[in-house]
């Protein structure tokens, strides 16, 4: 029973991950749909989506954390 709870809350901590992820996406590409690319600071949304990105190993490092304390992976 704990092996798949493990497992479960590992593919949680994944989905989090890649919703956060592609939502650092948006930040960085919705300008563009918008305003153009000459009215963005693209440093700006490309720093933007670094630390969205940086942020979306902190679910996927929990999960992890999970599977290998629960199910021994």
């Amino acid at each position: 029973m704990l092996i798949r709870l493990g497992r479960a809350l590992y593919w949680v901590g994944c989905g989090l991950a890649a919703i956060n992820v592609i939502l650092g996406l948006m930040f960085v590409l919705g300008p563009f749909r918008y305003h153009g690319p000459e009215m963005v600071q693209s440093g700006d949304q490309w720093l933007l989506f670094a630390m969205v990105a940086a942020s979306a190993v902190i679910p996927w490092g929990i999960g992890r954390a999970c599977r290998y304390v629960f199910a021994g992976e």
